[in-house]
């Protein structure tokens, strides 16, 4: 087990200013993909040596912390409690504070979206469901930024999100983060074999990877009037395209996608290097089970750090992605479970500026500087 310089690593849930701790079952988890962090944890409900019968009462705010580092605050969703003759047990579950983006549509009627970047969209979405917004980022004003009939909340920001290439998730506060991928790397390494790791696991999949992209676009009027004279304007109204190649698919596996806007081809090109790479991203995962929920540093485990991975037997060496982290209690001790993968798997598609007018693409898909994630016996 490592050593934590803080030695007080107990996992408590605080409802109402009341600590409970001594849980017996415990799962506390966030990731990079998901809004809201969630946790479920179980125990008697009576303390041992007491006959006091505690209550937690559903809807409660309450927050999560192992030791003195908070991990999540939210909201208890559900309680659920059973006994027998012999026993008496309780189990919590709860999400962060962004739960309710995720749930709720707002009244959209009563805001304003045209001229804010996409900090102040999120803020002004997120405001009256009091759920404060920390932007790493926030990129241009949008021209036009529009809710969908019914869109939740989250939703609306992270589709807006996209369009910036920022990732959209919750802190251990229950604040809405929009943040960059991976952009801080975690203290230690995930090598095997080594002291603590209890098990790894990698899942490769090629059935999601094509042997070319092609991305097709309508240039549209607005690309017309650049032509020089009517033959370059009657082609740029019919269709540009984009296309890729992934040496890594050895057969016959073409893939065209319709770009839902309009694009030069340039653009049409970013896009095509995009679907590659993330499909490439796609189809590697990690799966790893540590002991303990620290670092060697004493630092909590958080998702989206960047995480060096080495594992000879099963013919990997990269930096990878952490997309989610559970700290989980049970018949195995105290574990944490982090899930990785590329970092091409997470990285939001090319902004819309970008596959309008081509600012994003052009360069081609550098393969000797990605991730080699084909298998041995396919080659590179």
């Amino acid at each position: 087990m490592p050593q934590y310089p803080d030695p007080d690593h107990v996992l408590k849930l605080i409802v109402d200013g009341r600590e409970f701790a001594g849980w017996l079952d415990i799962r506390v988890g966030r990731g990079i993909e998901r809004a809201a962090g969630d946790f479920r944890i179980g125990a008697t409900n009576r303390w041992p040596g007491s006959d006091a019968v505690f209550l937690i009462p559903e809807g409660a705010p309450c927050e999560i912390s192992i030791g003195k580092d908070k991990v999540l605050t939210g909201y208890v969703d559900a309680v659920e409690q059973a006994r027998d003759a012999g026993s008496a047990g309780i189990t919590v579950s709860g999400r962060s504070r962004t739960a309710d983006l995720i749930d709720c549509s707002p009244d959209y009627d009563t805001v304003e979206l045209a001229g804010l970047d996409i900090a102040q969209v999120a803020r002004r979405v997120a405001a009256p469901f009091k759920v404060e917004v920390v932007a790493q980022d926030t990129g241009p004003a949008f021209a036009v930024a529009a809710a969908h009939h019914g869109e939740s909340a989250w939703k609306l920001v992270e589709r807006l999100a996209r369009q910036r290439q920022l990732l959209v998730m919750d802190d251990e506060e229950g604040r809405l983060v929009l943040a960059r991928l991976a952009s801080v790397r975690a203290h230690d390494k995930l090598v095997h074999p080594a002291d603590g790791l209890k098990q790894i696991a990698t899942k490769r999949d090629m059935s999601g990877r094509f042997s070319v992209y092609k991305v097709k676009a309508q240039a549209g009027e607005r690309w017309a009037e650049e032509g020089s004279d009517l033959g370059t304007v009657a082609e740029s109204l019919a269709h540009v395209e984009g296309s890729v190649r992934d040496p890594g698919v050895t057969r016959y596996r073409p893939k065209t996608i319709q770009n839902e806007g309009a694009a030069k081809k340039a653009g049409a090109q970013a896009r095509a290097e995009w679907e590659a790479r993330r499909n490439i991203g796609k189809s590697l995962g990690v799966t790893a089970i540590r002991a303990g929920w620290r670092q060697s540093n004493g630092a909590l485990w958080k998702p989206n750090q960047l995480v060096a991975v080495e594992i000879p037997a099963m013919n990997l060496e990269a930096d990878l992605a952490l997309a989610h982290v559970s700290y989980i209690k049970g018949p195995q001790g105290e574990v944490v479970e982090l899930s990785l993968a590329p970092p091409e798997a997470f990285t939001p598609e090319p902004p819309e500026s970008a596959v309008a007018d081509g600012s994003g693409g052009g360069q081609g898909i550098r393969w000797g500087e990605t991730i080699d994630i084909t298998t041995p016996e396919a080659g590179t």
